[in-house]
């Protein structure tokens, strides 16, 4: 569990960049092989390590000052897996 709080913390930290303009750190948060989709608000599905960046970096730019929040609704464990909605 403390990995997993590790990520969503360093996924929070890196939300926080982006809406202050800054991708890279939500950049590092995705794959980095080619398979990779992103479900983009400012540009629809992208496919592809390239693709996905360049999505992310237009998306970003919409963005300058910022502020992000979130509130934990529920928290599973699950044998195998862990699932948090934000």
């Amino acid at each position: 569990m403390d990995e997993f709080k590790r990520a969503l913390e360093k996924a929070h930290q890196a939300l926080d960049e982006f809406v202050k303009g800054n991708p890279e750190p939500v950049k590092e948060t995705f794959s980095l092989k080619d398979d990779v989709t992103l479900a983009n608000p400012f540009g629809g599905i992208l496919h592809g390590r390239v693709n996905v960046e360049q999505g992310l970096e237009r998306a970003a730019a919409a963005f300058s000052d910022g502020t992000y929040t979130h509130e934990e609704i529920s928290r599973q464990l699950v044998r195998c897996r862990v699932c948090s909605r934000d």
